[in-house]
């Protein structure tokens, strides 16, 4: 199993998966009245407010991570599939699972895989990344195959020409 097939698995097994759910400026009045009170209550204490690349990681009872909200685009403005790529960093590790209001889910996950990429032909990784479950209908072979296709371009373009021979 590869560094990719690792941060994009097919499925969760016994592990928890974190629903990370997209919610805008527009939604996010409806979506704060459906959180439970100390939910709510956190993520306003965090500024949330659905704002464009904005994030707020929601606590449970235990203190663990119970999902997280995201600002996918301004209002008004198309959404960016690969936008919530910027996540892959963002999280703490562990496994998350994209939940409602990503339109495209096969390009949310490409982003997430080409977000997490790390030319490590020198060096080992600087941490362990947030891991995405492969969403339903989407295509993991071909996301897998996209993902390293760009991998394997930028690890040529990273590579000194002296190591290239």
């Amino acid at each position: 199993m590869d560094q990719l097939e690792k941060l994009f698995p097919a499925g969760a097994g016994r592990e928890r998966v974190v629903k990370v759910t997209a919610v805008g400026r527009a939604a996010w009045p409806a979506v704060r009245k459906k959180l439970p009170p100390p939910a709510r209550a956190w993520a306003e204490a965090q500024g949330f407010a659905g704002e464009a690349g904005r994030h707020v990681v929601l606590p449970d009872a235990e203190g663990r991570i119970a999902s997280v909200l995201w600002g996918p685009t301004e209002a008004g403005k198309p959404t960016d599939p690969f936008a919530a790529g910027c996540l892959a960093r963002l999280l703490p590790p562990g496994l998350y699972g994209l939940g409602e209001g990503f339109d495209a889910p096969e390009l949310c996950a490409l982003g997430w895989l080409l977000e997490a990429y790390e030319f490590r032909a020198y060096r080992n990784p600087a941490r362990p990344l947030a891991r995405l479950l492969c969403p339903r209908g989407v295509d993991r072979e071909g996301v897998l195959r996209r993902a390293r296709a760009a991998y394997l371009t930028r690890d040529l373009v990273n590579t000194p020409a002296s190591d290239l021979g």
